[in-house]
């Protein structure tokens, strides 16, 4: 068995397509990282105050949902490849504005700042939906999951290596210069991606050629959507898989925000625990993509939901520091399996035509789930931290419940 599991894994980086498309996220991701904590260190040295970076985060989310409904139709009007290279390059520029804008000291630069940040949250967002049309046409059936799984553990070892370069640049200068990494990772995804070898468009029918007129292309938007949703409500299951989408990220919010006071009860306000939990986490889903030829099934799905909520309740009630790493670890290895095998399902299940939507409906599905449970879990926390994180082990199993159903009904319809 373990040599049927590396004879997979070797095919993957035989994969041309596959192996090009693991290395620009690695570079892409590497500058996330570093953007992540440079942009709020950037603000908070130029406002002394936190709430310009919240604020940017809140319109973000706020953006982000609003540009959905347009990303998906968007993305599959055109050529997957086009929009990612397109995605990538308006990505680095708006970077270099933000850089300019903070070097510049210019009256009004924070509001500057502000707004490219938001049309980066709706550059990212229809960079997402191209890369999950892009996977879906390019890549063979059966290296999509074990892909998919990839890049979950490119994009991880990509944020923590930007943010352990990050470490490296504030130590010696300013986050200004250290913005500029993420400028040049979208720039060398954009060169990987360029090189990529063409793949001819889906088909479109009469209507996708109508042109770009305001009128047509809202009628289009309008005609793509109707025709997925009908789709999607001859199988309620299709419906139940995107709501479970938003599960892993609700709880690796919740764990990002409840960590820091599971931390100062039992670690005596040490802040190393942090880092490392967030790390361990990290090494479980790196530890699960070496299994993904086996795990990632329709059976299992519940299992990966059922391990998450019970080792969130563990955190719960344990005490003791290996408890507490090893319900991380454990966390991190259930939540790729079951990220990975609904982004895969979900993949298949859409049509050429509507493979950009879909991601969309995804992502919809992950932004509004973290919208309404996250100010839940901040009420639950004011309480005790133990009573959040039993809070969220309580929504995990309900999620888990959920994919039971999912588990033992759902018929795939396009193989």
């Amino acid at each position: 068995m373990p040599i049927a599991s590396n004879i997979q894994i070797m095919s993957i980086f035989k994969n041309r397509v596959a192996k090009n498309l693991l290395l620009a996220i690695l570079c892409s991701s590497i500058g996330v990282g570093v953007h992540i904590l440079a942009m709020g260190q950037l603000l908070f040295e130029l406002t002394g105050s936190i709430t310009a970076m919240a604020t940017i985060l809140s319109f973000q989310g706020l953006g982000a949902i609003c540009v959905l409904p347009f990303a998906g139709p968007l993305v599959d009007h055109l050529d997957a490849k086009k929009v990612y290279l397109a995605c990538d390059l308006s990505r680095a520029a708006t970077m270099a504005i933000i850089i300019l804008l903070a070097a510049s000291r210019i009256d009004g630069m924070v509001l500057l700042i502000t707004v490219a940040a938001i049309f980066l949250a709706l550059i990212d967002n229809v960079h997402r939906s191209a890369l999950f049309k892009f996977t879906g046409l390019n890549i063979p059936d059966e290296l999509q999951g074990e892909l998919n799984a990839k890049i979950g553990v490119m994009f991880q070892i990509g944020v923590l290596s930007g943010m352990a370069l990050l470490g490296i640049i504030l130590y010696r200068s300013s986050p200004i210069y250290a913005l500029i990494f993420d400028v040049l990772g979208s720039l060398i995804s954009a060169w990987i991606m360029a090189r990529q070898p063409s793949v001819s468009a889906a088909p479109r029918d009469n209507a996708a050629q109508t042109g770009w007129r305001p009128g047509a292309l809202l009628q289009q938007v309008l005609h793509g959507w109707l025709h997925l949703l009908r789709q999607a409500a001859k199988q309620s299951t299709v419906l139940v898989m995107l709501a479970l989408c938003s599960a892993d990220f609700i709880l690796s919010y919740s764990l990002n925000v409840l960590v820091v006071p599971l931390v100062a009860k039992y670690y005596a306000g040490a802040s190393w625990p942090i880092s490392a939990m967030e790390g361990t986490m990290a090494i479980g889903m790196i530890a699960a993509s070496f299994f993904t030829r086996r795990t990632l099934a329709q059976k299992m799905l519940p299992i990966w939901l059922f391990l998450q909520a019970g080792s969130t309740l563990l955190l719960s009630l344990a005490t003791a520091p290996l408890w507490h790493f090893a319900a991380f670890f454990i966390i991190g290895f259930a939540s790729l399996n079951s990220i990975t095998w609904l982004l895969t399902a979900l993949q298949r299940q859409a049509s050429e035509s509507d493979k950009g939507k879909m991601a969309s409906l995804r992502l919809l599905s992950i932004g509004l789930g973290t919208a309404l449970s996250m100010p839940l879990v901040s009420n639950m926390s004011r309480i005790s931290f133990s009573f959040a994180l039993q809070g969220c082990a309580l929504i995990m199993m309900c999620f888990f419940m959920l994919s039971l159903w999912v588990a033992y009904r759902f018929q795939p319809i396009h193989a």
